[in-house]
């Protein structure tokens, strides 16, 4: 078993949706579900899900009303949230967007689609994340050297929090070698 797999909320009505999207990503992330609005309102909030995807048409209360609610959250508001929908209007996939929503999927379920966007999204997230780190300011921390080459040898760069490295940039003086 994977350690550490993003955790994915899926949300739809229709056991069929449901069933496809388990098949789709249950290989890479960790899977929980809701058939309905309130149930994933409440899941969201225990479980702090790191990507939601959202059935528009549901009944109590449609996807939207539940994007919606999860954005106002402050707890929730940073999720992203994927529409899943049957609905392929421009129109349709603009509400979406304009309440907050990452992406829109439209079905028939298309699994490579599904799994490309997926990751996708969670990719951006973690670069997100990265930036958020306190203590990383490559600007400050390296102000003070005015050559880059004279103080930190010629083409090598350490990126450190907390004393452990993040990333290592290498770069070779070509010039100097095809010369």
């Amino acid at each position: 078993m994977i350690q550490n797999r993003k955790k994915i909320l899926i949300v739809d009505d229709e056991p069929a949706n449901r069933l496809i999207l388990k098949e789709t990503l249950k290989q890479n992330y960790e899977l929980f579900f809701a058939n309905d609005g309130y149930k994933a309102i409440e899941i969201t909030e225990q479980i702090l899900p790191d990507l939601i995807l959202l059935d528009v048409m549901m009944p109590e209360i449609t996807g939207h009303g539940v994007c919606k609610i999860i954005k106002l959250n402050p707890l929730t508001k940073h999720i992203p949230v994927i529409f899943i929908s049957a609905m392929a209007d421009i129109a349709d996939e603009a509400i979406g967007f304009s309440l907050g929503a990452v992406d829109y999927i439209t079905k028939p379920i298309r699994p490579g689609i599904v799994q490309a966007r997926v990751k996708t999204h969670l990719s951006l997230v973690s670069i997100e994340e990265l930036k958020q780190l306190d203590g990383i300011d490559c600007q400050e921390d390296f102000s003070e050297y005015s050559d880059f080459e004279d103080k930190l040898g010629k083409g090598f760069m350490s990126f450190k929090l907390e004393g452990s490295t993040l990333f290592t940039i290498t770069e070779y003086d070509l010039k100097e070698e095809l010369t």
